[in-house]
């Protein structure tokens, strides 16, 4: 699939909201997000939130790929898989739109959340190619 990426996302305690898809997330929890028609998956960068994904064959194909790489014991980190995944997965109405929150805490930190969204929901001339 092709990544999009949107660089004015705005991030707070009231959840993120990324103006080329009009898309505002307040939990990311099965419920809010199927609250979205235009969403399809919604991936985490890291390990410790499973992903929400909403389409069968698509969860299936990931979990076959993710099971793989666990016994494989792989050096990949857990976000580089989530992107070759996406990456190799062919659906042409199906893009992935990649939302990173940057912050400060201790020092700085990030966030990646991987949106699989419907193609036609997205307004490609408010988004940037990755």
């Amino acid at each position: 699939m092709d990544f999009t990426y949107c660089e004015n996302v705005e991030a707070g305690w009231e959840g993120i909201y990324c103006p080329c898809s009009d898309i505002k997330i307040t939990e990311f929890s099965r419920e809010k997000l199927s609250e979205h028609s235009a969403i399809v998956a919604w991936f985490h960068d890291d390990a410790i939130e499973p992903p929400i994904i909403f389409d069968p064959k698509l969860e299936k194909e990931w979990n076959s790929y993710h099971q793989n790489w666990k016994e494989k014991d792989n050096k990949k980190r857990y976000y580089e898989i989530i992107v070759d995944f996406l990456y190799e997965y062919e659906n042409p109405d199906w893009i992935v739109h990649e939302i990173t929150i940057e912050g400060m805490a201790c020092g700085p930190v990030s966030d990646t959340d991987y949106l699989v969204v419907k193609k036609e929901s997205l307004d490609m001339e408010r988004c940037s190619d990755v």
